[in-house]
């Protein structure tokens, strides 16, 4: 051990362990010594006296940068428990001494002027040791408690140390820490009879302290089986609740964590034993939030789908089963994709319905002609026309059974073209036999324009769409639209991500757009502004303005994106900060 840098200094225990070595050194040869005063940043806030064969000079610097003020320097040795000291200034015994003291070293201090010799004073301090009283029986005392403690007290120390670093209790572990230093104090200064007369009450010290720490040992085995067994529910619970729903359990779990840190394995148990029912409260909560959702997706189903068929009927029932079953699993993946399913199916469903309005058109003509001219007709165009029209109100009711959005929609095209054959054999009968009527042919006239009607309408939508939307966002928008209206389900998106400012300009111009022909409700849900999608999809991490127009009365619905930053710089302060998704954070800065 020594002096050389200001760790060896600031630590009270490191300080005196050294200074006792060096002072051993000191009984061979002449040591350097240097006193300080004021010394803030070490423990030593009195005085402070450092010895060595020869302090650095770096050391000295470092600690007059501290702060410290030089009260003097010299050499010294030591014989027994004299020191002698030879200062090269006027520094008193008494600074010495003091110094000495606080390092809790008990010694006589003798101080020779700048011009005696050093080694005659050491001398003279022999001679004196050497006349002492008593001092035979004082050694014999320090061997035999010395043999007394040489084989235990390595092993108590070990015991204690071990404990020392293992208890948590601060106020255990300072009464610990103090007992070591003064055991090992008395160890180093060789008082082997105080050392032998601190080893009891250190023993049962640290005894007491090591029972402690067995309960404690087995209090924290059986709270790391409840933990291990409580884990896995608590974290698939914590996959599938949203946080907004799951703040009770969570606070639960870390509160659990934090008494086990503190050894409050009794507080622990306590909130590990609540945990399962905050657990099931939560995912209760999950649930009815699940199925509220469904509830809302079945009321937008009914207002779109007025007069559902059988068929309709039967796939809407299963789409909302299978959402059902999903989220009785609370299998959140699953949930989104069969809700997604049944969204995708009320809207395929919601297209076949031109096509269902066609069909029964066409089947209320074919009936109208058969009924009145089936008589008017011979062999063999009358038996054609019977098969015909047999076939046509086949496939219709086979189309009003059909179950798959896109067999509906098939089947409905497949009778309209059966009721069309009717019209046909029967027209061209009566063509052939010069009986067509004025009547016939105008309600033929009826059908044929019934059933071009859709295109005529496309083509005018189109074309008003193209004279008011003619650049910017709002020509990209429309032409998404166009392109979405033939689709299944017809929504669509514009690229990029746009501010707030340039989105709500085309809202505005959207929102104005009058009705023509079959466009009608230009709108954007959500009173005309972006909608933060989290709000009512928590699995939804996006800012959207949803263009929509009823197209023959389906609506067609354009995502446009919207860049996060703008948005919160408008309406920030109207959010709920606690439902925002990390990854809208980590785009603000707020991660």
């Amino acid at each position: 051990m020594a002096f050389r840098e200001l760790k060896d200094i600031k630590d009270s225990a490191v300080y005196q362990r050294n200074l006792r070595a060096a002072l051993l050194e000191a009984q061979t040869e002449t040591m350097e010594f240097m006193v300080w005063q004021a010394f803030p940043f070490s423990e030593q806030t009195a005085q402070l006296i450092i010895v060595a064969k020869s302090i650095e000079n770096s050391l000295i610097r470092k600690i007059a940068d501290n702060g410290a003020h030089k009260l003097g320097f010299g050499k010294c040795r030591a014989i027994g428990r004299k020191l002698v000291f030879k200062p090269e200034n006027s520094l008193s015994a008494n600074a010495i001494s003091t110094a000495l003291k606080i390092a809790k070293i008990a010694a006589e201090v003798d101080v020779v002027g700048k011009g005696a010799d050093l080694d005659a004073g050491v001398q003279a301090g022999a001679r004196a040791q050497t006349q002492v009283q008593g001092a035979p029986v004082a050694n014999a005392a320090q061997d035999a408690a010395h043999k007394a403690v040489a084989a235990s007290y390595p092993k108590l120390v070990e015991r204690l140390e071990e404990a020392e670093t293992r208890t948590r209790d601060m106020k255990e572990r300072t009464t610990l820490t103090q007992l070591r230093r003064k055991i090992g104090s008395e160890w180093e200064d060789k008082d082997y009879v105080a050392v032998k007369a601190l080893l009891d009450p250190v023993d049962k010290a640290v005894a007491a302290v090591e029972k402690r720490l067995e309960e404690r040992d087995k209090q924290q085995g059986l709270h790391a089986q409840l933990v291990k067994k409580l884990q896995g529910r608590y974290e698939t619970a914590q996959a599938a609740v949203p946080a907004a729903l799951f703040k009770k359990a969570m606070t639960a779990w870390s509160g659990t964590a934090q008494f086990a840190a503190k050894d409050e394995y009794a507080e622990a148990g306590k909130l590990l034993a609540a945990l399962p029912s905050l657990l099931d409260a939560a995912e209760r909560a999950a649930r009815d939030a699940w199925k509220e959702r469904l509830k809302q997706e079945q009321e937008g189903a009914a207002a779109q789908l007025d007069s559902p068929t059988e068929g309709e009927t039967a796939l809407l029932k299963a789409r909302a089963t299978a959402v059902e079953e999903q989220i009785a699993k609370l299998d959140v993946a699953r949930i989104e994709s069969a809700l997604g399913a049944f969204e995708t199916t009320v809207q395929a469903l919601a297209n076949a319905r031109r096509q269902r309005q066609l069909a029964e058109l066409a089947y209320e003509r074919a009936e109208t002609l058969w009924t009145d001219q089936q008589y008017n007709l011979r062999d063999p165009a009358e038996k054609k026309a019977r098969a015909a029209f047999q076939n046509a109100g086949k496939l219709m009711g086979e189309a009003k059974t059909k179950a798959e959005a896109g067999q509906i929609a098939k089947a409905f095209k497949n009778a309209a073209v059966a009721c069309r054959q009717v019209v046909e054999i029967v027209t061209a009968e009566l063509q052939a036999r010069n009986a067509l009527s004025e009547k016939l042919a105008n309600e033929s006239a009826e059908l044929e324009a019934a059933m071009n009607q859709s295109a005529t309408e496309d083509a005018a939508a189109v074309a008003y769409g193209n004279q008011h939307f003619t650049s910017g966002m709002l020509k990209d928008i429309w032409k998404a639209a166009v392109k979405a209206q033939g689709d299944n389900p017809p929504n669509g998106s514009i690229g990029g991500v746009w501010p707030l400012s340039t989105v709500e300009g085309a809202i505005d111009a959207w929102r104005s757009t009058a009705n023509s022909g079959v466009l009608s409700n230009f709108h954007v849900p959500g009173g005309g502004r972006p909608q933060a999608k989290w709000e009512k999809n928590f699995v939804r991490a996006e800012i959207q303005a949803n263009f929509c127009v009823r197209w023959r009365g389906n609506r067609i619905n354009i995502h446009v994106d919207v860049e996060p930053r703008s948005y919160f710089d408008v309406y920030g302060d109207e959010v709920d900060w606690s439902l925002i998704p990390q990854s809208i954070r980590a785009q603000l800065g707020r991660g």
